[in-house]
């Protein structure tokens, strides 16, 4: 990680951290929503993998990571500011069209794009995503969800995120330290709550007529035992999206990236025509 270096660029008004590596067409990747989540704690290891084949750039959206944290007072963050911010990211950078991949709340805002600017992307990948989960399911499933939507910014909750994230899957020592620092500071505080409180009074979902327009090809890919988007999610998504095909990962969780990384990346350029 500590080879590949931290990049800014203005997007929409909203200075922008990213991470690049490799060449040829591009392929942007977008991390989840968690509390100190971020491109280079999701990705970085697997840049080298997808940058032998492809132009690769993990982004930091808006409130989290390295990208500017503004004031909840002043800037609201609402998933129609995430997928503009995104949409900025990728005219600032001329990538479009780019094959976007998106985990979680990522790919919240990776659909949010698709759907709102389709020239902008070639094909769409899925991750975990939260793009079926309406307000009554965040509610229903509240307690569940609890360390995640309510963290407390102590380094406990931090464990409590990553075991949630998690199945089996044993987080290093760093990658504890490393997240809680980036979501201790005072203005990701602010932002976190901001956002969590957000999807707390919405939910994370798109229309079934929405998710049935989009045209491009779509590759879903979950963990069997993931407790936050659940097998019965991702069976729905893979409904809802005609032409989607789609991988389950068994014994893993929310953290595909992390949890099988040689998997993700295989299946995912498998998909991307790197066979």
């Amino acid at each position: 990680m500590s080879a590949i270096q931290s990049k800014l660029i203005d997007a929409g008004g909203i200075r922008t951290r990213y991470i690049e590596m490799g060449d040829g067409p591009p392929l942007l990747l977008i991390h989840g929503g968690g509390a100190g989540a971020d491109g280079v704690s999701n990705f970085a290891h697997c840049l080298p993998v997808f940058g032998k084949h492809m132009r690769t750039i993990a982004v930091d959206m808006v409130g989290f990571g390295e990208t500017e944290q503004p004031d909840p007072a002043t800037f609201n963050y609402t998933q129609q500011a995430r997928t503009d911010h995104i949409i900025h990211f990728i005219e600032a950078m001329n990538l479009g069209p780019v094959a976007i991949v998106g985990n979680s709340m990522g790919g919240t805002t990776a659909t949010g794009v698709t759907l709102q600017r389709p020239d902008l992307v070639s094909q769409l990948v899925l991750m975990g995503a939260a793009v079926n989960m309406p307000l009554a399911l965040i509610r229903e499933r509240g307690p569940v969800m609890a360390p995640l939507v309510a963290y407390d910014g102590t380094t406990d909750g931090m464990r409590r995120i990553i075991a949630l994230l998690a199945h089996g899957y044993e987080a290093t020592e760093e990658q504890i330290a490393s997240r809680q620092r980036s979501a201790s500071r005072p203005a990701a505080i602010a932002a976190n709550k901001a956002t969590m409180g957000w999807v707390r009074e919405n939910g994370l979902s798109y229309s079934d007529a929405e998710l049935a327009s989009i045209a491009c090809p779509v590759f879903i890919i979950a963990g069997k035992n993931d407790v936050i988007i659940t097998l019965d999610r991702t069976l729905d998504l893979i409904e809802k999206i005609p032409q989607a095909s789609a991988h389950i990962i068994p014994e893993c969780g929310h953290w595909v990236m992390i949890e099988h990384p040689e998997e993700f990346t295989r299946q995912t350029l498998w998909f991307l025509g790197y066979k």
